[in-house]
């Protein structure tokens, strides 16, 4: 039985020589097996990149026929259009396609094609609704559940999830937490930073428009304020040093069979799972005299506070750093702090009802003097860091282990532990030579009511 697989271009030559050896042997139905042979193809591509002249930038943006303007207007009031717009100054233009800047690595031509086919790109009309759809397409999805966890699958990428909510249940009265899961923004996004044009969203329905011999795509053009409103942020995309570089990937590069050559891709599944954790945290805590607890805290003041708002004032009883030894001797100093409590409409009197914000986890690297570099003064992104590890999960040895102590003024009790933390080192180094770490902890929070319960 034949090995089925999808069509699909992938620009292999903007890639490093790991990212795409391993996206040629995990990704894709190669008819070489050997290692050096799929290391040639990579090879091929690359230098198909450095022989090619530079492309145009920025993209030629035109205006849309104001004819249009009356479907154009029902876009604009569609519910997602402020998802898509997220408050930025925009408009309706059409933009060049050949000058898009991509940070997308790969399309999947079979899936470009799928979408268009009851289009007629040639109509103006009609090709404004297939970039700008009105209308929602269906996209089979399967939900697996179990206790404390639900599995979402879908053969297509566009499965997200879109962000966390909390409702009340209007019988029970208990509070619902959880998280959006669904499809993205349907509408081609182009986003204007710094002179140049990102394709944030529309890669295959944008590469079918072009393999029609169209050469501007309608969209909503978005004014970009920095590198994450382009969405080129995330992993799996190539990284900022590459896109803001003379030569980043453009949308005419997946035209290009040397740079972006076709390969048969293996189907695969697109999975989100949500699942709700219960743990208990273990802390001995040696009670203090009210007076040298008293000492120890140190109060938020709150007088420029306007009256009848709705934030907890706290005490800070004890913040203090935890320390780890690393495998390679560096010494590794993290805590996560406390930074606002918010009061929220209270469901049960006898339980505390908050939301509490914490600071991103702080971190302090002191690393022996033979792993020190060449200082940089590059700010890298998670993509840029992720690839470029060189030792992963690292193991370590806690030296000191801090539990963070606060008190709100109603007499509630919150404790902060790290609980659980995932270290890798990277071959980049930081302003003062010092190699730059990976750093991921899981806290966990513990909060203790004024009163005990029942």
């Amino acid at each position: 039985m034949a090995e089925q697989y999808w069509n699909a271009r992938a620009l292999l030559g903007f890639m490093v020589e790991q990212e795409a050896f391993n996206f040629l042997k995990s990704m894709c139905i190669l008819s070489v097996k050997a290692d050096d042979e799929v290391k040639e193809i990579w090879r091929n591509a690359k230098s198909a990149v450095e022989t090619s002249s530079a492309l145009k930038t920025p993209a030629e943006v035109l205006d849309i026929d104001k004819k249009f303007e009356g479907q154009l207007d029902v876009v604009s009031k569609d519910p997602l259009f402020p998802e898509a717009i997220q408050q930025k100054k925009w408009s309706f233009k059409l933009v060049e396609i050949d000058a898009l800047v991509c940070f997308q690595q790969y399309i999947v031509t079979d899936y470009s094609k799928e979408l268009a086919k009851q289009y007629d790109l040639s109509d103006t009309s009609r090709l404004i609704d297939f970039c700008l759809p009105s209308k929602r397409a269906k996209r089979p999805m399967a939900v697996v559940s179990a206790p404390q966890e639900f599995t979402m699958l879908s053969s297509s990428q566009d499965l997200r999830v879109l962000g966390p909510g909390q409702m009340q249940d209007p019988v029970t009265k208990r509070t619902v937490f959880g998280f959006g899961v669904g499809w993205g923004s349907p509408f081609i996004q182009v986003v204007r930073f710094k002179g140049r044009y990102f394709l944030r969203n529309g890669y295959h329905r944008v590469y079918e428009i072009r393999k029609a011999a169209l050469t501007h795509v309608p969209c909503i053009l978005i004014e970009g304020e920095n590198l994450a409103d382009t969405g080129a942020i995330k992993p799996g995309f190539f990284g900022e040093q590459l896109l803001t570089s003379d030569r980043p990937p453009m949308f005419a590069d997946f035209l290009s069979d040397k740079i972006a050559p076709p390969l048969h891709m293996k189907p695969f599944t697109k999975i989100v799972r949500v699942r709700a954790d219960e743990s208990v945290l273990p802390v001995i805590l040696l009670p203090a005299p009210p007076a040298e607890e008293q000492k120890m805290a140190r109060k938020i003041q709150s007088s420029a506070r306007p009256e009848g708002d709705n934030y907890e004032e706290f005490n800070i009883v004890k913040e203090d750093w935890n320390t780890y030894r690393l495998e390679d001797g560096t010494i590794l100093r993290a805590r996560q702090l406390l930074v606002k409590i918010t009061k929220q409409p209270m469901i049960d009197p006898e339980e505390p009802n908050m939301s509490i914000e914490m600071s991103n986890l702080l971190t302090a690297i002191l690393p022996p003097a033979n792993l020190r570099g060449a200082a940089s003064a590059q700010q890298y992104g998670p993509q840029e860091l992720s690839q470029s590890v060189v030792l992963p999960n690292m193991k370590y040895v806690t030296t000191q282990e801090v539990t963070n102590e606060y008190i709100t003024k109603s007499g509630i009790k919150l404790l902060f532990q790290i609980a659980s933390l995932n270290v890798a080192r990277t071959k980049k180094f930081g302003p003062s030579g010092d190699p730059v770490y990976m750093v991921n902890a899981q806290t966990n929070v513990q909060i203790l009511p004024s009163t005990p319960s029942e």
